[in-house]
């Protein structure tokens, strides 16, 4: 059960529009702050001294939105924050309880302007600020992330073992591979075998290959796409992400969403990326490769 559930909150997960898009997303969580105070009229909810009802929820509606923009701005300086690519569904529940927690300290601080502060100096009140925020802003944070709910679903399921060998194997001398650098006296060579993927670093490229009862790792100046040019002949080296190619052959595992895969390789620890943008085309080419 608890393997399920860390499985659920490691998911990958649309970030939250709130974040993706503070301007709008704070405009419609104000406005429907506004709308569920205006017509539902919960008992916690009452008029400022002679200001009325609709100006005072008004008002609440307003400052506490200018301080959730605050906050949503500073968590977007934060590259935990601002990573589309690595956004989970833990990471969505986080931002919301961290916005709710916005909204309580900015409903206990407009009382101060809109109520009389002296009402106001008590733990009571700053507790009550927090639940009421709660109860009026869980709701349309909800409602906003739950419209990727199906990205929950799990996409993608165990790629059996045996399926590299339905493809001939290509490792004789004959078909090593030549991968040439940008520097004259540097140069690669491999068998196709022996690659399980490539992963970009700036303007150099690591090589993993199977050598020796292990994995090595080989590094030469090229940018990844030129290898990949360089590689466009073998149909089983597929670029998977702007960093990373892999060769199918040893992918035992693929896991994730229509937001990106994850996948496990023969002898690596680390799970090899798919982009969102790369998902359809990966797909197409897993197919042609076991068919």
């Amino acid at each position: 059960m608890i393997s399920k559930l860390n499985s659920v909150l490691k998911r990958r997960y649309p970030r939250h529009y709130v974040i993706r898009r503070p301007y709008v997303g704070v405009a419609i969580l104000a406005f429907s702050n506004f709308g569920f105070l205006a017509l539902y009229k919960p008992t916690m909810a009452h008029q400022a001294g002679e200001m009325s009802y609709g100006l005072t929820m008004a008002a609440y509606s307003l400052f506490s939105a200018a301080f959730v923009l605050l906050i949503v701005k500073i968590l977007n300086c934060y590259s935990f924050f601002r990573d589309d690519e690595n956004w989970s569904f833990l990471k969505e529940i986080l931002a919301i309880l961290i916005i709710l927690a916005g909204m309580g300290v900015a409903i206990y601080l407009a009382g101060f302007i809109i109520e009389d502060p002296a009402q106001r100096w008590n733990w009571h009140t700053f507790f009550d600020s927090f639940k009421n925020s709660f109860l009026i802003g869980i709701i349309p944070l909800l409602l906003i992330s739950l419209i990727n709910f199906r990205y929950l679903l799990p996409h993608g399921d165990w790629i059996e073992q045996n399926i590299k060998n339905e493809i001939p194997e290509h490792d004789s001398a004959d078909h090593l591979i030549h991968i040439k650098s940008k520097l004259k006296k540097e140069a690669l060579s491999f068998l196709p075998g022996q690659l399980v993927y490539i992963a970009s670093d700036g303007n150099y490229s690591d090589f993993f290959l199977e050598m020796d009862g292990g994995i090595k790792k080989m590094t030469i100046r090229n940018s990844i796409s030129n290898i990949e040019d360089q590689l466009s002949e073998i149909s089983f080296f597929v670029r998977t992400h702007r960093a990373f190619i892999v060769n199918l052959k040893k992918v035992i595992r693929k896991e994730g969403n229509a937001l990106g895969y994850r996948l496990t390789l023969e002898g690596i620890k680390f799970q090899v990326p798919v982009s969102r943008q790369k998902i359809r085309e990966f797909d197409q080419q897993l197919i042609e490769f076991l068919n």
